[in-house]
């Protein structure tokens, strides 16, 4: 009489190779989720910094500030960094555009909370209802809001190299001095 052969493998077997695959994985996800996030950090500080660039080489190339104060939807492009109909007709032949490829939105950063909006303010010396947004009477003031405390932290970190004392989700990022106190248009 033959031994009947064997074929496959034991249910032990199979639990053993699934026990190892499942501690791979515990160990493997959080390095790989950890990795995302800081992938989108370093996103939302890439665009802060193109959009500041963006600004600064506006200002440049027409020798004004953009006269935008508050809440705009960036759909509108009312800064005019990429579209050079959106600047004002007597600068545009002086419009060397475009300067940013995207605001620093969710389009550019899934931790940026809103998806078509920022803040944008400028101060000048004098101003009217004393706006010194950035306490040099020249500054110009990005403010706007992250998903979580922790991601305006991290972002803070990266950005600014230091954390500000808001307690709250949104950036106030006074990168972006006009040490010549160029008018607006």
């Amino acid at each position: 009489m033959s031994k009947p052969s064997k074929k496959g493998f034991t249910l032990v077997e199979l639990m053993v190779v699934v026990a190892i695959i499942g501690v791979l994985a515990a160990t493997i996800t959080p390095q790989i989720s950890g990795a995302l996030y800081k992938s989108r950090v370093a996103a939302a500080v890439m665009s802060l910094k193109n959009f500041k660039m963006g600004i600064d080489r506006l200002v440049d190339d027409i020798g004004v500030k953009p006269n935008v104060w508050g809440g705009f939807v960036v759909t509108n492009d009312s800064l005019a960094l990429m579209k050079r109909a959106s600047a004002p007709a007597r600068y545009q032949s002086s419009w060397n555009g475009p300067y940013i490829d995207r605001y620093p939105t969710r389009t550019s950063s899934s931790l940026f909370f809103y998806d078509d909006t920022l803040w944008y303010y400028y101060s000048w010396p004098g101003s009217a209802w004393n706006n010194d947004w950035c306490g040099t009477d020249q500054g110009i003031l990005l403010h706007t809001q992250f998903i979580s405390l922790k991601a305006k932290e991290d972002i803070e970190m990266m950005l600014l190299g230091r954390l500000s004392a808001t307690g709250n989700a949104w950036l106030y990022w006074c990168g972006f001095h006009d040490s010549r106190q160029v008018s607006t248009w």
